[in-house]
């Protein structure tokens, strides 16, 4: 397969260099699905797993904002002493490259957190990575097709799939519980919000309508 040719025509402004990168993550069958599947405009950095910030491979995946370099310059004026929270981090760009005492990213959706975690830290204990490996197993230990079907980099399913076969849990102890459960609770009153503000509507339209008919 010429890879080079094949992201030409696709109008990939740097083929040679993505060519490169795509047959260190595969080779074979894998390497022609994630071709196929650049050509078609899948982000570079969705299917190698990771992207180059700050002189760093932060993780990333479907769903994921690949952060833009001109986050950088943020992540830069971040660095000094004092906390620092990326909320709705997605990579985490800033938290992971800043240079400040205390650096938390937080993303308010939990299963959006469990894989940032897992992401960071291999933590195969996690139920979103869980349910991930055990769809391995039902498709027979099809990496490449289940990570297909569940829109993961193929690499970083099969690195949660190698951490759970030699039994490495590690990870979540590292993180601040107390912001984890903030978390939680923003989400909850943020459902109760919408559902005040619904009831708030709706009152608001009686009202106008046994006005007017009065």
């Amino acid at each position: 397969m010429n890879v080079i040719g094949e992201l030409r025509a696709a109008g990939c402004a740097f083929a040679e260099r993505e060519a490169e990168l795509l047959e260190e993550a595969a080779s074979g069958p894998d390497l022609e699905d994630l071709v196929r599947r650049r050509c078609a405009g899948e982000p570079l950095e969705h299917l190698l797993g990771w992207v180059e910030f700050r002189g760093r491979r932060l993780l990333v995946g479907p769903g994921v904002f690949v952060p833009r370099r001109r986050t950088e310059l943020l992540s830069e004026l971040a660095d000094g002493s004092g906390v620092l929270v990326e909320l709705c981090c997605g990579a985490g760009p800033v938290a992971a490259t800043a240079a400040s005492a205390k650096a938390y990213a937080a993303d308010i959706d939990r299963t959006a957190r469990e894989i940032r975690l897992a992401l960071l830290e291999a933590d195969v204990a996690l139920p979103a990575v869980r349910e991930f490996i055990a769809k391995v197993k039902e498709n027979n230990g099809n990496i490449s097709q289940t990570a297909k079907e569940l829109g993961i980099p193929m690499n970083t399913l099969a690195n949660w799939q190698r951490k759970a076969d030699i039994g490495v849990l590690t990870g979540t102890q590292n993180y601040n519980p107390e912001l984890i459960a903030a978390l939680d609770e923003i989400k909850d009153l943020k459902k109760q919000l919408k559902i005040a503000q619904e009831e708030r509507e709706i009152l608001k339209k009686a009202t106008a309508y046994f006005a007017k008919n009065q």
